[in-house]
């Protein structure tokens, strides 16, 4: 949550015109090519929530368009000692948006320990196959 909101501050203060920020996990190699312009065409309706990532039964919080409207309430919500996303959604509720699985492969699987790297590397070759 505080790197989220450190990202909105800074383009508050550095890029005023701007109007909203994405965000992804680093350790997410596969995730959908459109996902920015999809994530926009829900902004369209829905200027002031965020919109997030979602495939099978998981919310990918981490994959979403911020609304840099919302830089000083989750800075609020922090200084209250917020921590929790799902927290800071009870006041700001997000429009979730399904990504379906491609190949077989979830969009948002994301390698963490080493014995994830092979399960990646075979997601790889499906994916490669188009």
């Amino acid at each position: 949550m505080a790197g989220i909101h450190a990202a909105l501050s800074w383009v508050k203060k550095h890029s005023p015109d701007a109007r909203d920020v994405v965000t992804v996990a680093v350790d997410t190699p596969f995730f959908p090519m459109d996902m920015v312009e999809v994530l926009a065409s829900h902004r369209k309706a829905n200027a002031d929530c965020p919109v997030i990532c979602s495939s099978g039964e998981r919310d990918h919080f981490a994959f979403g368009l911020w609304p840099v409207a919302l830089a000083d309430p989750l800075k609020e919500y922090l200084l209250n000692g917020g921590r929790s996303i799902k927290g800071f959604f009870k006041d700001h509720p997000p429009v979730i948006v399904k990504f379906e699985a491609h190949n077989g492969v979830d969009p948002f699987f994301n390698i963490n320990t080493p014995e994830d790297v092979p399960i990646a590397l075979e997601h790889f070759a499906k994916l490669r196959v188009q």
